[in-house]
């Protein structure tokens, strides 16, 4: 297995956590954040490629309703 690989299963396992411990909430912008503050030194494009191979295993807490009447 290769460094980079390595390295974005770890980053993906930090996604992963902070991302349940926020319930699902967290976008690319503030999980760049987050990671960062953990002292993982990761850039916003790396977080939001892993999160968009890896989505469907990042569920959604957040579906949108449509409401009938305007």
């Amino acid at each position: 297995m290769r460094l980079r690989q390595r390295e974005n299963m770890v980053i993906l396992a930090h996604i992963r956590e902070q991302h349940h411990l926020a319930l699902g909430s967290y976008g690319r912008p503030r999980m760049s954040e987050e990671l960062k503050e953990l002292g993982l030194d990761v850039g916003h494009r790396s977080v939001g490629r892993l999160m968009r191979e890896h989505g469907g295993q990042l569920s959604q807490a957040f579906t949108p309703v449509y409401s009938l009447y305007r």
